[in-house]
Formats: C-alpha cells, sequence, structure tokens
C-alpha cells in the first residue's frame, strides 16, 4: 500500500512540474489563454496530491504505531525508502520551479500594476484605500 501511494504521489508531482514549465513557457510567450486553461487542472492534481500525502501519512503512522520499537530506517522497506526519496527529490524540483514561477507572476504583476497606476493615476484616502484620481482623468494634454 504504502509503495502504490508513494508512486502515485510521484507521479502526480512529476505532472505538477511538467505543467507547471509549460505555464513558464506560456508565460514568457504571452500565451495566456493556455495557461489559464491549466489552471483547473493544476489544482486538482494538487488536491490530489495532498490526498495522496495524507494516506500515506496514516499508512506509515499505523505501521509505527504497530511496531512501535522501530525506526523510520527500519521501519520502511528499501523500495519504500527509494521512492519516498525520489518524491522528495520531486518536491524540492517542483519547489524551485514554483519559486521561479512566483517571481514571473511578480514581475508582471509588478508591471501591469505600474502601468495601470500610469494611466489611471489613484490617489490614497485615509484609510488606505486607493481612489481614483478623476481631475486628472479629465485633464486634456496638449
Amino acid at each position: 500500500m504504502i509503495i502504490n501511494l508513494l508512486q502515485t504521489a510521484t507521479e502526480r508531482l512529476a505532472l505538477l512540474i511538467e505543467t507547471t514549465k509549460l505555464d513558464l513557457t506560456d508565460i514568457k510567450a504571452a500565451r495566456h489563454d493556455e495557461l489559464l486553461g491549466r489552471v483547473k487542472a493544476k489544482e486538482e492534481l494538487v488536491a490530489f496530491f495532498l490526498q495522496d500525502k495524507t494516506a500515506l501519512d496514516q499508512a506509515i503512522a499505523a505501521r509505527a504505531a504497530a511496531n512501535p520499537n522501530e525506526t523510520i530506517e527500519t521501519l520502511l522497506t528499501d523500495k519504500e525508502r527509494e521512492l519516498l526519496f525520489a518524491m522528495r527529490e520531486k518536491m524540492e524540483i517542483l519547489h524551485t520551479i514554483n519559486k521561479r514561477y512566483a517571481s514571473m507572476v511578480l514581475a508582471i504583476s509588478d508591471f501591469y500594476g505600474s502601468l495601470l497606476e500610469a494611466l489611471l493615476p489613484q490617489g490614497r484616502t485615509g484609510y488606505g484605500d486607493k481612489q481614483a484620481n478623476l481631475p486628472s482623468l479629465l485633464t486634456v494634454r496638449g
């Protein structure tokens, strides 16, 4: 059971990695429709991975409860430890790719935010909310 859970979780991580790589390519090429089209699938993959991880945690905890005098090294078989290590590697790869993805998204968000601010200047109200500076919108510059 643990082997199947580890294999499934690792496969889902590999799919998330590939999907995120596609997202990075599409961000660079400004292919927003393709990017947005994968959002639901990625959310489902993440949800399924979290379910797999929860089931894996429960299976390992049950085995540990049944064998209270064993360490994690002796609790898992060689194959299970190998798959657990592979899953951890995939998680680290995904983490690295997601950091790059987040930095690109943040840069694009900042760019569009500054562009919007340049086109529609906004002032601050006394409570920190932004309010459009309407007189500046009506000024004709020649």
